[in-house]
């Protein structure tokens, strides 16, 4: 599975590195703190952890939770963290699942950062899995309480489409025990500088390729971040051989073309609907993320192999990257187009967006003059 990035590994702050998930990154039941015994000697002894039963499993379904679109017909739903007292239960997302009667295309907003999750809109088999398969982006995602994510649902069928969309993540519910702080929480999420991306077709969700006709189509890279991929997913309606490259340098990625079962996690052919092995659930992660620079461009060349006409359906997965680089210049509005200063930091009162002049150091991405606090960096051996 991807190595999604959650709340404890986001910014590690030892190492400055981000680290995979694995069970003992999440909140553990049990702690075990030392202790002098009765004969002197230091022990281990097991508690209950008390930030334990302050983190909840917690589902979040869509409102309406089964919307019915129409032939051809498109809606936009949404789902929104509700507030418990003094706005506890900030959400963090680790997957994505649906069921549906037939394929759709779906583009995600967050409504906190007011940013779109893919460049254009994206198949459904590519972005949702189910309970046995869930989806899960390449990097958790932040909804404080009340904040929305949208979903943009367009019917891909042809015919009337019942869709039922859910998340799975953990809600934060005490913020008075230790490092459950709604402040430290937010700042750890928005430290990220970042948020899921899928990559698709400059066409939109579906492309068509003649029988045993070759095509290329381009993916572009926004202009306001840029990318890295960890994955790709494929849910098309036969087999193809497809060669990737770098639009700018021309370089393939690979040696000549190969199939797409070997090149991508697919769902089953003829799988219409995400009741069944959908890509997004079995994806094939790199080991090694790949970047690709803003305003960059995939081409991918498809050959197709069933010997009718074949609708694709691909996707590049990973996630958006907002920072700067040395001798590029600088992301333009970047103190405007990131995330949101945490709400228990700014203030009930206080608009998203650029910090108030009292407010000295933004998680998300500092002060003007002043440096974010600084990691312990190791150095190797002179």
């Amino acid at each position: 599975m991807p190595a999604l990035q959650t709340y404890e590994n986001i910014y590690n702050r030892k190492s400055n590195v981000l680290l995979p998930i694995y069970p003992q990154n999440m909140v553990p039941s049990l702690i075990h703190v030392p202790e002098q015994m009765p004969d002197g000697r230091q022990g281990l002894h097991t508690y209950l952890n008390p930030v334990w039963d302050a983190v909840k499993v917690y589902y979040l379904p869509t409102n309406p939770a089964a919307p019915a679109l129409a032939a051809g017909g498109a809606a936009i739903v949404g789902m929104t963290t509700p507030a418990e007292e003094n706005l506890r239960g900030d959400l963090e997302i680790f997957s994505l699942m649906g069921l549906s009667t037939g394929r759709f295309s779906v583009q995600i907003t967050h409504g906190g950062l007011n940013k779109l999750f893919s460049n254009q809109p994206v198949a459904n088999n590519l972005v949702f899995g189910t309970g046995r398969f869930p989806g899960r982006p390449f990097e958790s995602i932040f909804l404080e309480t009340n904040m929305t994510l949208t979903f943009a649902l367009t019917d891909l069928t042809g015919a009337p489409n019942t869709i039922r969309l859910t998340t799975q993540g953990r809600r934060f519910l005490n913020y008075d025990l230790p490092g459950l702080d709604k402040a430290s929480i937010a700042e750890a999420m928005y430290r990220r500088r970042s948020h899921p991306y899928w990559l698709t077709f400059d066409a939109g969700a579906t492309v068509a390729v003649g029988a045993g006709a070759t095509a290329t189509f381009p993916m572009t890279v926004p202009g306001s971040c840029d990318f890295e991929c960890a994955y790709a997913l494929d849910d098309s309606d036969g087999d193809y051989l497809i060669e990737v490259f770098e639009g700018r340098s021309g370089r393939s990625l690979m040696d000549g073309p190969i199939h797409r079962q070997l090149f991508a996690g697919v769902s089953a052919l003829g799988v219409a609907a995400t009741g069944a092995f959908p890509a997004a659930g079995l994806p094939m992660t790199y080991l090694q993320t790949t970047g690709f620079k803003r305003q960059s461009t995939i081409q991918c060349r498809i050959t197709d192999l069933s010997g009718a006409p074949n609708t694709i359906r691909l996707a590049f997965v990973g996630r958006a990257l907002y920072y700067d680089e040395v001798g590029r210049p600088p992301i333009s509005g970047l103190e405007t187009q990131l995330s949101p200063i945490p709400r228990a930091v700014r203030g009930a009162g206080t608009p998203l967006g650029f910090p108030p002049s009292g407010y000295p150091y933004n998680p998300m991405y500092g002060s003007p003059g002043q440096l974010p606090p600084q990691p312990e960096r190791r150095r190797f051996p002179e």
